[in-house]
Parts: structure tokens; sequence; C-alpha cells
């Protein structure tokens, strides 16, 4: 037998989560930015994990906007949150997608790139790239926010 989980619940273990991912992209961007100038294969590593880490916290985010039973205004607030930001968030999903299959991204291409950078972007393949920058870490971190102020509204917490 299945027992029922307490959306509240669901929804602090989902914040934890959010929260040790958005921190890995914040370190993962710190060593990109400190790397960059001096190592393009360590820089190349850090910005694999943000990507990596930023496609996490969409991965959270839209399973947030799935917890059942929450009470309506939490729940019109934690899906305007996440529609306000699902684009953002769908922009790493290729890339991520890239990193972490990237010998199939190989076949059939005449003239490919593995794992450039170009600019703020980490380019994984040709025409498959994410952004790796403050901005970027900004965007999730708006989304965090928002999430938590929707948690926020919960009656009697």
């Amino acid at each position: 037998m299945r027992m029922a989980i307490d959306p509240y619940a669901e929804m602090q273990v989902r914040s934890l989560l959010l929260h040790l991912d958005l921190s890995s992209a914040e370190i993962a961007l710190r060593g990109f930015e400190v790397s960059r100038s001096s190592s393009a294969e360590e820089a190349i590593h850090h910005a694999k994990a943000f990507v990596c880490a930023v496609r996490r916290v969409g991965r959270i985010g839209a399973r947030f906007a799935q917890v059942a039973n929450l009470p309506p205004e939490v729940a019109a607030a934690v899906r305007l949150a996440w529609r306000k930001k699902a684009s953002f968030f769908g922009g790493y999903i290729a890339t991520r997608n890239a990193i972490e299959h990237i010998d199939g991204e190989l076949s059939g291409k005449d003239n490919w790139v593995l794992m450039n950078l170009v600019g703020d972007r980490l380019e994984a393949t040709e025409g498959i790239s994410a952004e790796v920058s403050l901005s970027a870490l900004g965007s999730v971190s708006s989304f965090r926010d928002e999430l938590h102020a929707a948690m926020g509204i919960w009656p009697n917490s």
C-alpha cells in the first residue's frame, strides 16, 4: 500500500534539492570565471558542470509544477513561476544531452565542434550551446526565489 505524500513536505524536499543544484551552478560559475583566462580545459569542465546543474534545477522546477494536492493559491503561484522560466530552462536540455551523450553527436557530421567556448556560451557540439554567465545564474536564482515566495503563501506554514 502506497502512503499519500504530504505536498508541503514534498515541496520542502524539492526545495532542498533545488538549493543544492543552485549551489553547484554557483560553484561551477566561479570556477569557470577563474579558469577561463588560464586554462580552456578547466573552463570547459566548469562550464559543463554549470550547464548540468542548471538543467537539474530545471528538472526539479518542472516537478514542482506537478506536485499534487497543493492549495489552489500555492499551485497557481508555482505554475506561474515555472511558466515564466520554462523556456529558459528548456534551453539547457539539448546542451546537457550533448554533454552526456557526446559520442552520439558525432554521427554524420563532416565539420563538428566538440566542447568549445564561444564567449559566454559552451558549445557542446556544432549548433548546440548554452549560456554560462552571471545572468543565467540570476535567472536560476530568481526562479528559486519565486518558488520560495509561493511556498510562503502556504496556509498555516
